[in-house]
C-alpha cells in the first residue's frame, strides 16, 4: 500500500502544472461570490438553512434563486429561508487563498451562523444546515468548539463531508518538501466550479487538522439529526471510514444515503461533486430534493 501512495505522489510531481506559485494572480473576480440572505416567497416560512459550500467550490455553485436544479433554489421554493456562506478564500483574489488559516474558517462560519441564527431567533424559525465537504466539517467542528453562542442546529444535511478522509487524499501532504503553504495545489474538479484555481497547501492542512480535532472531541454534540449523501466511488471521503465513525462514535441518529453521480453531465466526472443537477442524473437529482424535503418536513 506504501508503493502503491509513492507512485501517486511521483506522478503528481511529474505533473508540472500541479503545483505552481503565482504572483499577486486572480483567478476570476467572483463578485456574486459574497455571503447572501435569500428569502423564500413561499407564504409561512418553514426555517432558515445555513447552506455552506466545499473547498475551493464557488458559493454560487450551491445554487440562486433563478437557478434550476441547485439546492439553494429547491429550498426557497420549498419554503425555506437561506442564508448561503462564504469562507475565506472562496471570493476575491488568491492571495486570500494562498493566505488562509483555521481562525479565518471559524470566524466566517461563526459570525454568518451568528447572523443567521439572530433572524431565526427574531421570526421564531427553526436553524438547518447544510453543508458540502469542507462547509461539512467547518460546522461540525464549531458544534464542538465553546463560543459564546452555541451553534447548534435543529436538523444537519451533509454532502460528501469531510469528516471521514481517505489515506490515500492525504498524500498531497508529502509534496511538503517541494512546496509552502502557499503553494496552489491545482484542482482536479470542473472548472465552472472552482472558486480559484486550486487550494493551497495551508487550505489542505487545516482540513486534515480539522478532521482531527473533530475526532479527538468524539463528535460529542454532533449526534442530530443528519443525513448525509455521498457518493461510493468519493475520490475524498471514505464511506467504510464514515461508517466506523458513526459506530465508534455513536452516532445514532446519523443517517447515510449512496448515491452515484454516474449520469453526471459535467465532465471531467468528479464523484465528490453532487451539489446540482448537472452533477448526478435526473432521477438521481430529483431523488435527492425527494430525500431532503421529507427530512426537513
Amino acid at each position: 500500500m506504501k508503493y502503491k501512495y509513492l507512485n501517486l505522489l511521483l506522478c503528481f510531481i511529474a505533473n508540472s502544472c500541479l503545483v505552481f506559485n503565482p504572483i499577486n494572480s486572480l483567478y476570476a473576480e467572483n463578485v456574486n461570490e459574497s455571503p447572501q440572505y435569500l428569502e423564500t416567497t413561499v407564504p409561512n416560512p418553514q426555517g432558515i438553512v445555513i447552506v455552506a459550500h466545499g473547498l475551493n467550490i464557488k458559493p454560487s455553485k450551491m445554487g440562486t434563486p433563478s437557478k434550476e436544479g441547485t439546492l439553494i433554489k429547491l429550498l426557497l421554493d420549498s419554503g425555506y429561508h437561506v442564508y448561503r456562506v462564504t469562507l475565506k478564500g472562496h471570493s476575491g483574489p488568491l492571495e486570500d487563498m494562498q493566505n488562509v488559516t483555521w481562525s479565518d474558517w471559524i470566524y466566517d462560519a461563526y459570525s454568518q451562523y451568528c447572523y443567521a441564527r439572530a433572524i431565526a431567533v427574531s421570526e421564531r424559525l427553526p436553524l438547518y444546515l447544510l453543508g458540502f465537504s469542507l462547509g461539512a466539517l467547518v460546522y461540525e467542528v464549531l458544534m464542538n468548539e465553546e463560543t459564546m453562542i452555541p451553534v447548534q442546529f435543529e436538523k444537519t444535511i451533509l454532502f460528501s463531508p469531510a469528516v471521514a478522509i481517505k489515506p490515500a487524499a492525504k498524500i498531497i501532504l508529502w509534496l511538503q518538501p517541494f512546496t509552502n503553504d502557499r503553494s496552489i495545489i491545482r484542482s482536479v474538479s470542473p472548472k465552472e466550479y472552482r472558486a480559484q484555481p486550486g487550494a493551497s497547501m495551508a487550505a489542505y492542512k487545516i482540513v486534515f487538522a480539522m478532521e482531527e480535532a473533530l475526532c479527538a472531541s468524539s463528535f460529542r454534540n454532533c449526534n442530530i439529526d443528519t443525513i448525509i449523501f455521498i457518493d461510493k466511488n468519493d475520490e475524498m471521503v471514505s464511506t467504510g471510514i464514515l461508517r466506523e465513525r458513526i459506530n465508534y462514535y455513536g452516532l445514532t441518529n446519523w443517517r447515510i444515503y449512496e448515491v452515484t453521480n454516474a449520469g453526471a453531465i459535467i465532465r471531467p466526472q468528479y464523484h465528490h461533486l453532487l451539489v446540482d443537477n448537472k452533477c448526478v442524473s435526473a432521477l438521481t437529482w430529483q431523488y435527492i430534493s425527494e430525500k431532503i424535503l421529507e427530512f426537513l418536513n
